[in-house]
């Protein structure tokens, strides 16, 4: 069955200015048949999966991208507070300990005190609730009995406080590192580590 109807159409109307040599070969312009239109929907079909093929692992790379982009805006967030609270602190106040649940990571907390009479804890989190594997920043002015708590990085993987030991008590070396997953496949090759230079830090001694 065809789907033109102009073969059924009147001679006699025949528009002003067609010839009728013209007008013959309109007649007999042939439509679309089904089977056409059926070949035509499946080339579109096809075409269209091939677009969002192409379009799926662009959009892959941009999240990726963000992702990491982000992450390191974090870790320059939290080595930048560690490095100006840190450099203020008095290194005789320094305690350096164990988080709660942190498993066999040790020494990846510090508590100080600074020059202008604050109090200061730099540690590392496991709890849900409060963003697991994250660095908190935790800091008291003085006289004030409850303390401030800022979430520098999240997707922390290692943190370890140092001193250079006996010859240099001031000295303070921190060991920093993120595994940050780009995407929620899970995947090994879905996760990105991100491991800093040690971050050397001189506090103030007596």
């Amino acid at each position: 069955m065809r789907l033109n109807q102009t073969a059924m159409m009147d001679p006699g109307l025949q528009p002003a200015g067609v010839t009728d040599g013209g007008w013959r070969r309109l007649r007999g312009r042939q439509g679309l048949t089904l089977l056409e239109v059926l070949c035509v929907i499946a080339i579109l079909g096809v075409i269209i999966l091939g677009v969002a093929a192409m379009i799926r692992p662009i959009a892959q790379y941009f999240q990726r991208s963000r992702t990491e982009q982000q992450a390191n805006l974090d870790l320059r967030v939290c080595m930048d507070a560690m490095r100006q609270a840190l450099g203020n602190g008095i290194a005789s106040t320094s305690v350096i300990s164990q988080a709660p649940n942190s498993g066999g990571m040790a020494q990846n907390q510090i508590a100080f005190q600074t020059v202008d009479g604050s109090s200061y804890t730099f540690t590392w989190s496991n709890v849900a609730v409060a963003s697991a594997s994250s660095v908190h920043m935790l800091w008291w002015p003085p006289g004030v009995s409850q303390p401030n708590d800022k979430t520098l990085a999240n997707n922390v993987s290692m943190l370890h406080f140092a001193f250079d030991g006996p010859s240099d008590p001031g000295l303070l070396r921190v060991d920093f590192a993120m595994r940050v997953p780009l995407d929620a496949s899970g995947t090994p090759d879905s996760f990105m580590t991100i491991m800093p230079s040690q971050l050397t830090i001189r506090m103030i001694a007596p």
